[in-house]
Order: C-alpha cells, then structure tokens, then sequence
C-alpha cells in the first residue's frame, strides 16, 4: 500500500517536474534567442560605431580640405588681384570699337601697374636667388660629406620652385607686353584724331583747350615709346604749324574780334611791319606756352609753365597818334 502511493507520488512529480522541465527548456530558448539579439544589437553597434568612425574622419579631412581650399583661393585671389588684368579692363583695351575715354586710361593704368608688380617679382627672385647662391658657396666650403647630400637635394627643390616663379613672372610681362602694344597703338591713332579736331575747332578756345588736354595726356602715355611719339610731335607741330598761317591769314585780311585787319595799313610800311611783328611775337609766345603744357613730362612741369614768369605773351603796344594829314 505505501509502496503504492510512493509509486504515485513518484508519477505525480515526474509529471509535475516534466512540466517545470518544459518550462525551463523554454525559458532556456527564450535565452539562446534573447542572446542572439543581443549578439546582433552588438554587432550593429559595433559597425555604427566603426562606420561612424569614418564618417568622422571623412568628415575632418573634409573640413581640412575645405580650410586648405579656402587658403588657396585667398592666395589665388590675391595672386589674381597682382598680377592678372580683369577681363573688362582687357576687353576694353583690346576692342578697337571702344572709346578712348578716362575708362580706359584706368584700365590702362592697371596694366601697367600688373607689368610693375611683375618685374618687382623677377627682381626680388633674382636678388633671393643670388643670396641663395652666395650662402650654398659658403656652405658647401664648410659642410660634412653627409651633410652635404640633403643640403644639395633642398637646395635644388628651392631651385626648380625659383626657376618656376620666374617663368610665371616671364610669362606675365609677356602676355601684358602684346596688350601694353595695343593699347599705345590705339593711343596713337588716337592722337592723330585728336589732331584733326583741334582744327575744327580751333574758333573755339574752350574745346581747343579740351582737345589739347586730351592730347597731353595720350602724349604722357606713350612718351617712352619713342615710334609713336616722334610721329605724334610731328603731327602736332604739322598742325599748329597749319593753324598759325590760318590765324596768320585772317588777321592780315580779317581781323580779329577786337582789332582791324592789318592790310588796311599796307600804304604805311612801318606800321604794317611793326603790326606783324607784334602779332608774330604773341604767337610765338603763345605756342611755346603750348608746347611746354603739350609736352611736359608731368603736371608739376605744366603748372610751372601756366605761372606768370613763363608767360611771354606780349601784346603790341597801341600805334602812335597821327594826325589826318598823315593819314590822308
């Protein structure tokens, strides 16, 4: 009888315990898959982390491409500023349907402010090359056989960087040189224009002066272009030349606006002389004035000659009474 219910105790906890079993093999499951999804959290935030990592470091060598970049177009701004002519100051200068006006004096000025930048380079590298040269003398007479080799490797990588930087500069002067050629070619032309509208206007003192200001300045400009300028003096005197036997002719048939002719005098030929002579005398003085304000060489040198003790201009003194008997 005890054995009995020892026996159905026996069945009740293998049937009881059978379940607790099923629950624990579940509950191991439920781990091993638990763990698992841990396993593959971990793993994903491990590649989160390593493909932040790169992300990151893609990112800084990003901003340290981008602080590079900025560093170069500040340099290459620069640079351009110095020594490159903007492109509407070069088409200004090389349209030959643009108006030569105080714009393209401008642009003018420009180009040979970047032709002086660019020979104040090449001279700079010239006087560092020279230093370099003198001191690697001086160098080599004191240096070790194993010092020697990596002085002469740095010394050629300064060398071919000079001899880069100066070609840049070669190059510069020589593109500038074909534009600086044009722009006095077109002055010259210029000039030539300017000298036939002086006389056409030459009733008109303001426009004459005008004109003539515009000559001065073209003449500043190609003054060391000894061609054009030669050209353009002979131009110039050619023309005053013309317009002086113009004013010549007329004062002797004409008058002036306040004087009389003076053929009306051509009985009496002391006072017909004299008459010439004076007006021959206010001419020269007159056109030597112009001559020194056309071919001056800078406004210091122009404004000396409009001063009162550069002014030779002489005006006749009024002829001597005579009485109607003489006249007569």
């Amino acid at each position: 009888m005890i054995e009995n219910e020892n026996l159905m105790l026996n069945k009740e906890f293998v049937n009881n315990f059978s379940e607790v079993e099923s629950a624990v093999e579940d509950m191991s499951k439920r781990l091993s898959d638990l763990e698992s999804l841990l396993d593959a959290a971990s793993a994903q935030l491990q590649d989160s982390r390593n493909n932040t990592h790169e992300v990151l470091e893609k990112a800084r060598k990003l901003n340290l491409h981008k602080k590079h970049t900025v560093e170069k177009k500040e340099v290459l701004n620069l640079f351009s500023s110095r020594f490159i002519l903007p492109l509407e100051d070069e088409a200004r200068i090389r349209n030959s349907d643009s108006p030569i006006d105080e714009d393209f004096f401008k642009s003018l000025k420009q180009l040979h402010r970047v032709r002086i930048e660019a020979r104040h380079m090449l001279d700079e590298l010239n006087d560092s090359d020279s230093t370099r040269t003198v001191q690697g003398v001086a160098a080599d007479a004191s240096s070790t056989p194993s010092s020697t080799s990596q002085e002469g490797n740095s010394h050629d990588e300064l060398k071919g960087a000079f001899h880069y930087d100066a070609a840049l500069a070669v190059d510069i002067l020589h593109q500038t040189s074909d534009l600086q050629e044009i722009a006095y070619e077109r002055i010259f032309v210029w000039i030539q224009r300017q000298c036939k509208e002086l006389i056409t206007v030459a009733d008109d003192s303001e426009a004459e002066e005008e004109v003539s200001r515009r000559i001065r300045k073209g003449l500043q400009v190609i003054r060391h272009r000894t061609v054009y300028f030669n050209h353009s003096a002979k131009e110039i005197s050619r023309v005053r030349r013309q317009l002086l036997m113009q004013k010549f002719h007329e004062t002797l048939t004409k008058g002036g606006p306040t004087s009389r002719p003076i053929d009306i005098h051509a009985y009496d030929i002391v006072r017909y002389t004299n008459d010439m002579l004076a007006w021959i005398h206010e001419q020269v003085a007159a056109e030597r004035e112009f001559f020194i304000q056309t071919f001056s060489e800078d406004e210091e040198t122009e404004g000396r000659s409009k001063s009162p003790t550069n002014n030779t201009a002489y005006t006749p003194p009024a002829p001597a009474s005579r009485n109607q008997d003489d006249v007569d």
